[in-house]
């Protein structure tokens, strides 16, 4: 399969996802994800993993400069955080230092999140007995 860098849209969408759902980053080292500065970072980040995963992908050289956050970025459903994570994990899994790192912590936290906000969530058991 190939590599590539997703749409500042994508990263962005996952990030608001995040913001509107008040996810805490504390597995970052942060609190809420609510200020412009946090969000420009997290975007950042989200953008520099997949630049590091395109290069080590195809021995490329593409800047690694962050992108900002697009506020007309789409409001997702608890699913499509879900699989726009997954898809942007997807592209930057290609450098070796992606698993577990903030990043990835990143996307697991909104995934984990995300998982607790399908319907039936609740009223699925805990245990099966």
């Amino acid at each position: 399969m190939s590599c590539y860098v997703v749409p500042e849209k994508h990263i962005s969408a996952i990030v608001r996802y995040s913001t509107d759902q008040q996810l805490t980053l504390s597995r970052l080292g942060g609190g809420f994800l609510n200020e412009a500065t946090q969000i420009d970072v997290v975007c950042a980040l989200l953008y520099m993993a997949n630049v590091k995963s395109v290069n080590a992908r195809y021995l490329e050289i593409m800047s690694e400069v962050g992108i900002g956050y697009d506020a007309e970025a789409p409001q997702l459903t608890a699913i499509e955080a879900i699989k726009a994570c997954q898809g942007l994990a997807y592209q930057c899994d290609n450098w070796d230092g992606f698993d577990d790192s903030p990043a990835d912590r990143f996307l697991k936290e909104v995934q984990r999140h995300a998982v607790t906000q399908l319907p039936g969530y609740d009223a699925a058991a805990w245990s099966i007995e």
